[in-house]
């Protein structure tokens, strides 16, 4: 096999970071959640092997794609208009008004999809310590 022109060390490095995509998967989704939550109904139920965890975990990933697609939608949309400012045109008008409060500091004003998800998932018993 002849690889003109692939850098070895890019190829490693690529190969490397595909290894990461299932661990994106389990951190940054609702995947492990749902999955759980239907390895635990399914053991309720009383049934061991039926359906088999294959089938669970295809029907949790189907609903991980489900639950993030606003997520990916909205991170497809700052790219793109990152994109559009780097390449020099005028900034893009966004659909929903963003309000920025003064006393908020600089890095916390404009939150990332990831972490606005999970603040709007996040339940009010949550933020309480424990008593």
């Amino acid at each position: 096999m002849i690889m003109e022109g692939v850098n070895p060390i890019m190829l490693a490095l690529f190969l490397g970071s595909l290894s990461l995509i299932p661990f994106l998967l389990i951190v940054c989704t609702a995947f492990l959640k749902i999955a759980m939550t239907l390895l635990i109904t399914r053991n309720a139920i009383g049934v061991q092997q039926v359906p088999p965890n294959m089938a669970l975990y295809g029907i949790a990933l189907a609903a991980t794609m489900f639950v993030m697609a606003p997520v990916a939608h909205d991170i497809q949309q700052r790219v793109h208009e990152h994109h559009q400012v780097q390449a020099g045109a005028k900034q893009p008008e966004r659909q929903d008004p963003v309000v920025i409060e003064i006393d908020q500091p600089q890095p916390e004003r404009r939150q990332s999809p990831q972490r606005a998800d999970c603040v709007r998932q996040r339940q009010k018993r949550d933020l309480r310590g424990k008593d």
